[in-house]
């Protein structure tokens, strides 16, 4: 018995290998849909399906941007805040206490936060912009440790003294990359090194911290994507936007979990995000909400099917245990 139980597998092995090893990809965000309300709400789905979203939580003012941590409970966002006057503030939720309203962690102390992430491991870097209240404030990008977040007004730190906007934590956690001015910037933040790295905006890291990819703006005041390698630091791809979309405003820039392809939203009526793979694949779109679209999301996982798709496959796993069972 054992012996024909191992040839069969054998057989199955070399006749049906797609059926024994292809699973379903699944890549979630969390992510804020346009809302025309006096409130803001974060959503969870599936990219391409968007039929079973369902709302997580609700914010009661505008919410800027947005960070989910990696793998992590934690989810923090950019809100306006209760007052009169221009002013927004860094907030963080836990996924495992959602029905508690969000924890304001700046509290008015650095101005208007403009940008925000959140590493694997929970520490949180963000960038503030200056409206010329407060006196003698110092602009950059501040960090969080993650052992601050419990407590009631976090200590955050000046990494980078200079006017900053968009900034992303590398996988590691030992980098960020920003933008200041047009400008890219990579930053070791063990070591405090600012290095300049090209002329564009809003970096992002892919998934193996091994590329970087930001917006730019080449001839005719055409928009693309530049996708660069860090080491050795060279052009690898440059996807050029349509002239049409060029003309809107574009963001949400990220990888897709797999590193596969690139992601960005046209910030038109309605809003778009499309998927474009690095191979030279059509762009797809992605992420198809009612009533306007997406404003802005980020991943929260990106993992294969515990389940096996092929009923064939179920097969290969039954006559395995049988054969264990047999011996």
């Amino acid at each position: 018995m054992k012996y024909l139980l191992s040839r069969l597998l054998l057989c199955l092995g070399i006749l049906l290998p797609l059926a024994t090893t292809q699973a379903e990809h699944h890549e979630e965000v969390i992510f804020v849909p346009y809302l025309d309300k006096d409130h803001d709400e974060l959503w969870i789905s599936d990219v391409r399906n968007t039929r079973h979203a369902r709302k997580i939580y609700t914010h009661p003012r505008y919410i800027a941007e947005l960070a989910v941590q990696p793998e992590g409970d934690y989810v923090v966002f950019v809100a306006e805040t209760p007052v009169d006057f221009f002013a927004f503030d860094a907030y963080l939720i836990d996924r495992h206490h959602i029905q508690e309203a969000a924890r304001d962690l700046t509290k008015l102390r650095f101005d208007a936060i403009w940008d925000i992430d959140i590493s694997h491991n929970g520490d949180v870097v963000f960038t503030n912009s200056p409206t010329a209240l407060p006196p003698d404030m110092k602009y950059g990008v501040y960090l969080i440790r993650s052992h601050e977040l419990k407590k009631g007004t976090p200590r955050a730190d000046l990494l980078v003294e200079r006017e900053s906007y968009h900034v992303r934590w590398s996988p590691d956690g030992k980098h960020i990359a920003f933008e200041s001015w047009n400008k890219i910037y990579l930053h070791n933040v063990n070591f405090r090194v600012t290095n300049s790295i090209d002329i564009g905006w809003a970096p992002v890291f892919s998934p193996d911290g091994n590329r970087l990819a930001f917006f730019l703006e080449v001839l005719a005041r055409r928009v693309a994507i530049s996708v660069i390698s860090i080491h050795p630091r060279k052009l690898l791809k440059t996807i050029a936007l349509d002239v049409e979309e060029a003309e809107e405003y574009v963001g949400n820039l990220d990888w897709t979990p797999d590193g596969e392809s690139l992601v960005y939203t046209v910030f038109g009526a309605p809003r778009r995000t499309y998927r474009v793979p690095l191979d030279g694949s059509p762009r797809e779109e992605i992420l198809i909400f009612p009533d306007g679209g997406v404003r802005r999301f980020d991943w929260t996982r990106a993992a294969y099917a515990v389940e096996p798709t092929k009923k064939l496959t179920t097969l290969w796993g039954t006559l395995k245990i049988a054969n264990t069972h047999s011996r």
